[in-house]
């Protein structure tokens, strides 16, 4: 099957037809109504709604082929069309790379998790030194250099991909060795359960002081900004291997209940229009006042 191209061929069509028609018919969407919602907020940032509905009108075949994350070259601007699209480019970049590293594990565990590795490295390395030349800053709030942080860093593939191949590591130990229902110690499951919350913990809340002032080194900024998505990425792959391997308990239970389901299958369009509800609500003329779904509705249209 590897060796088949038919194979290679549908992995990335199947891909393609299922992530390209939403997205393009809600940028179609976008970019007509956009420009009615305009409001207070988005007058306050520099027009973004007109702006981004204006370069979809130009640019919308770069999101047609994944590649839209490239778009904000220019130093004066970090806007695309329809910006959060950018992180369905980076995720299909990977997917387009995936193969590197699944060929790698098909033919040794070294070989696939020395792949994993060294894009992981080279992922941190680079990240270091764009953080120590642009000065930029962690998060794009506490100090440094924020304007280029998402020129250069925050949606580019190459610093994005540690978790990405963290979890095809994990996705491949959990299809070999996954039905081998390995017997864990009560004491050493919830020990692994509680490193994986502090790592969440230390994700969520370490840059607590940097956003409310305190000043960081660039090393300080570049350690948080390659250990952040690294730590998460670990702490999903613990919630996901430790569930799927029976040591989860009542987390498996919640987690694994069949109503998430259709909510899972909505995950990926409600990715593509949530940024369209945010700039809705967020440019009303007043306080919304939620007594009942119908008239939240028809007051709100």
């Amino acid at each position: 099957m590897i060796s088949n191209p038919v194979t290679w061929v549908l992995f990335y069509v199947h891909r393609y037809l299922r992530l390209t028609p939403p997205m393009m018919l809600f940028i179609g969407f976008f970019t007509v109504y956009a420009p009615y919602i305009q409001g207070a907020f988005g007058a306050s940032e520099f027009n973004t709604i007109f702006e981004e509905a204006a370069l979809c009108k130009t640019y919308w075949w770069h999101n047609l082929l994944y590649f839209n994350n490239f778009d904000h070259t220019d130093e004066k601007s970090s806007k695309t069309c329809y910006n959060i699209s950018w992180y369905i480019a980076v995720d299909t970049q990977l997917y387009l790379i995936a193969p590197i590293v699944l060929i790698a594990l098909f033919f040794s565990f070294a070989a696939g998790t020395a792949v994993v590795t060294a894009g992981c490295l080279g992922s941190i390395i680079t990240t270091y030194i764009l953080f120590y030349d642009y000065n930029l800053s962690a998060d794009g709030f506490g100090n440094g250099n924020g304007n280029d942080q998402n020129r250069l860093v925050y949606s580019k593939p190459w610093i994005r991909c540690p978790p990405y191949l963290v979890g095809l590591l994990t996705g491949y130990l959990l299809a070999v060795y996954g039905n081998r229902k390995i017997r864990l110690n009560w004491a050493l499951s919830i020990c692994g359960w509680i490193i994986a919350f502090l790592i969440a913990r230390a994700c969520l809340f370490s840059s607590y002081d940097y956003d409310n002032g305190s000043k960081w080194s660039k090393f300080s900024r570049g350690t948080y900004y390659n250990f952040d998505r690294l730590g998460w990425a670990f702490f999903v792959c613990w919630v996901v291997g430790a569930n799927h391997m029976g040591w989860g308990g009542p987390i498996n239970n919640f987690m694994s209940h069949p109503i998430w389901q259709p909510f899972g299958r909505l995950s990926y369009c409600a990715y593509i229009v949530h940024w369209m509800v945010l700039y809705y609500y967020l440019n009303l003329g007043g306080p919304v006042h939620f007594t009942s779904t119908w008239e939240h509705v028809s007051h709100s249209s």
